[in-house]
């Protein structure tokens, strides 16, 4: 199958989802069938890759629960500047890390985000979301999403490189993305072809981590109940 007829197969999937986005893992469940079912040798790049970065344990070493979360200033898809310290004084923070715009993983995380904006809101929390991208990318996600949260430029990944999060892609990766029409270089304007590993960190106020979800494996992420459940018991 060609690859555009694939993308746009799963692009239709995405925006079925926004329908139906909880529980959040059935939406990220159909796109894996679909790519295990239409395009099987992409799925075995993916899980070499997964399993090279689980072998390196990629990301173990990020802030755990407990630890205290490196502060950010970064700019949104409006070019304004973010602090977390200063999102902090108004109660806990979720930080969504995610790879960016094409990632079909990533929008629907962000999609089910948007969907329990106000279960967080009513527990004085907030929503942050970082991709290594450009602003042209970022608000094409926003606008996708339907969030309210801000998603902000982690420019050349240097918060992932501070959260021990950042990982090169690899050439066979590389190629893959490629080949899919997914360039890298052109989404983050360097030619470094590095990506953050997808995670979620809930942020009490005192900036102390209350809760983390790391996964190698792009395809799955935090349950959106166990965000809110996260969120009210740092509350």
């Amino acid at each position: 199958m060609a690859q555009d007829e694939v993308v746009a197969a799963i692009d239709a999937i995405v925006r079925d989802a926004r329908q139906d986005i909880r529980p959040l893992d059935n939406a990220l469940a159909r796109v894996r069938r679909y790519r295990e079912d239409h395009t099987p040798a992409t799925v075995s790049i993916v899980d070499r890759f997964v399993s090279h970065l689980r072998e390196i344990q990629a990301g173990l070493s990020a802030p755990r629960v407990g630890d205290k979360m490196h502060n950010f200033v970064l700019p949104d898809e409006q070019m304004r500047l973010v602090e977390l310290n200063q999102l902090l004084q108004k109660g806990p923070v979720v930080i969504s890390v995610n790879q960016g715009h094409w990632c079909p993983y990533c929008r629907l995380n962000l999609i089910g985000m948007a969907s329990i904006e106000d279960e967080i809101a009513a527990h004085g929390g907030q929503t942050v979301v970082t991709v290594p991208e450009r602003q042209r990318f970022t608000k094409h996600l926003k606008e996708e999403s339907g969030g309210r949260y801000p998603i902000l430029t982690d420019i050349d990944n240097g918060f992932a490189r501070l959260l021990d999060l950042a990982v090169s892609v690899g050439s066979e990766m590389k190629e893959l993305l490629s080949d899919i029409g997914w360039f890298l270089p052109e989404f983050q304007g360097n030619s470094a072809w590095i990506l953050p590993i997808p995670a979620t960190f809930v942020v009490r106020k005192d900036g102390i981590v209350a809760t983390r979800h790391i996964d190698p494996d792009f395809r799955f992420r935090m349950a959106l109940e166990d965000i809110v459940a996260a969120v009210a018991k740092a509350a």
